[in-house]
């Protein structure tokens, strides 16, 4: 029955020790798990962190260049208008240069027919043809031009001269 009892004692010892290696062992596998699970954890907050970080800059940059945008499409629209405003001055202004040159065509013409009027009027053979073949100043003709230049009515008369043939 000693026997017994010892061997009863002796397991039961034993059973306490394998129970408390087993709790030993179960104990640090489960601390290392947690272990490892609050190093992933670390890990993910750290990542999460710095992804929040660049989101914020990117959200940044990117208003940023909104702003440049509306910016640019401002100065666009002012930049076109202004190249209408010009196109339209140009336009002007070739219909001026294109007035100029008629008008200046037209002096010529008479700075050409004036000196031609004189010698026809004061040749001896004018004065030998009948009333009929004679230049009149009735038969001058007159034309107006008038055009707006700068906002200004500017006139010009022309006579033009009509010669009957002298025989």
């Amino acid at each position: 029955v000693c026997e017994n009892l010892q061997f009863r004692r002796s397991l039961r010892l034993l059973r306490r020790t394998l129970l408390v290696w087993a709790l030993h062992l179960l104990g640090s596998s489960v601390t290392r798990q947690s272990r490892d699970n609050e190093e992933r954890l670390q890990q993910a907050l750290q990542k999460t962190a710095s992804l929040r970080s660049l989101l914020r800059s990117q959200e940044e940059r990117i208003a940023t260049l909104e702003a440049a945008e509306e910016s640019g499409a401002g100065k666009i629209g002012r930049l076109k208008s202004s190249l209408d405003e010009r196109d339209e001055e140009i336009d002007r202004l070739r219909r001026d240069v294109k007035l100029l040159e008629e008008i200046n065509h037209k002096l010529r013409l008479t700075s050409i027919l004036e000196p031609l009027t004189d010698t026809v009027v004061t040749s001896p053979r004018a004065s030998e043809v009948t009333s009929s073949q004679s230049l009149h100043p009735s038969e001058y003709g007159s034309s107006e031009l008038v055009s707006d230049v700068e906002g200004r009515e500017a006139s010009l008369t022309v006579s033009t001269f009509r010669f009957e043939s002298v025989q």
